[in-house]
């Protein structure tokens, strides 16, 4: 039960995390001191028509179903392979995010915004792909131990 905990809000953390990251992060990448990109950042969490508290409510919806289903689906037995799905759902997903993020925030292209709109479908997609791949490897790992 305790994993499952932690997986619950390492999930969330994540999930809320990664678009104030990544908008610092590309921010600095341009050019701007950290301090400017901080603060360039906390500016547009209410600001009209760059509402970045939307924009992360509406990226982290996904990792929130993640994080529910995990805390059900790992307080039960066999928790090794679980444990594995769902880091492998939680590693895909916030690989997506980034580079997601990271290329809408980059773009010079006026419509490129449209794909945080996608991003949480994209994300319920790759999800289940990651944790099928997680069990998979853990599955393939117990039969190399000998």
């Amino acid at each position: 039960m305790k994993r499952a905990v932690i997986f619950f809000w390492l999930t969330v953390v994540c999930g809320a995390a990664i678009p104030a990251v990544v908008a610092i992060w590309t921010a600095s990448a341009k050019g701007a001191p950290l301090q400017t990109a901080i603060q360039e950042w906390t500016d547009n969490l209410f600001a009209p028509g760059a509402n970045e508290l939307v924009l992360t409510l509406i990226s982290a919806a996904p990792f929130l179903l993640l994080a529910v289903l995990s805390l059900f689906h790992m307080s039960g037995g066999n928790s090794g392979p679980r444990t594995a799905g769902v880091s492998g759902a939680l590693m895909a997903g916030v690989a997506l995010a980034v580079q997601v993020h990271s290329s809408i925030r980059m773009s010079h292209h006026s419509t490129a915004a449209i794909g945080f709109f996608f991003l949480p479908f994209e994300e319920l997609i790759v999800m289940p792909i990651g944790y099928g791949f997680g069990r998979l490897v853990s599955s393939l790992l117990r039969r190399l131990k000998p």
